[in-house]
């Protein structure tokens, strides 16, 4: 009886090992899977066809193509300076949606002042577009192109060339304004 209450405790002292071992083996590849899984997440693009491109976009979660720059600032500089007293509650609205929460109230204060001017005065708006820079290194877009504004009886207010600077990031794979200012001077990027 002893020597089988003795081989028994040795036989469940082995066993207990080797359920230690594989218990570790385990943990181990559950937390080797799960740095692989960040790791995929985290280098995860997901590929866009927007309407109006011809070619693939790649967006990750702090990157984006350069297509897809020029996509998105050309809807931001449209909502922004293409506008009628009609719509432009509407456009700045949308516009507003794009800015990261932190700079959100110092542009809702200027677009709403923005828009009631509009509003009051009747002003017609339409930008055209003839060039766009970016450097990803800063996260700064330069736009180029010439600003048309007009009032409800046809008399124009400015048709003249204009250079804007965008400061965006790419939060999450969205694409986010940080701020948006017409060039005056030095406009290097």
């Amino acid at each position: 009886m002893l020597k089988d209450y003795l081989e028994e405790k040795v036989y469940l002292k082995q066993q207990n090992r080797f359920l230690r071992f594989f218990i570790f083996l385990l943990c181990l590849a559950l937390i080797s899977s799960s740095l692989v899984i960040i790791h995929v997440v985290k280098m995860q693009k997901v590929i866009l066809v927007p309407v109006g491109l011809s070619r693939k976009v790649a967006v990750s979660s702090e990157k984006a193509d350069e297509a897809y720059i020029e996509e998105m600032t050309k809807l931001v500089v449209y909502y922004a300076l293409s506008y009628t007293p009609q719509n432009v509650e509407w456009q700045f609205t949308k516009l507003l949606e794009l800015f990261t929460p932190d700079v959100y109230p110092e542009y809702k204060k200027t677009f709403t002042s923005l828009a009631e001017d509009v509003k009051s005065t009747g002003v017609t708006s339409s930008f055209h577009v003839t060039g766009i820079k970016y450097n990803p290194a800063k996260k700064k877009i330069l736009v180029t192109g010439y600003l048309y504004q007009w009032t409800k009886d046809k008399k124009f207010i400015s048709d003249s060339l204009r250079r804007y600077i965008l400061s965006y990031d790419v939060r999450h794979g969205k694409f986010m304004l940080t701020g948006f200012r017409e060039c005056v001077k030095n406009c290097g990027l």
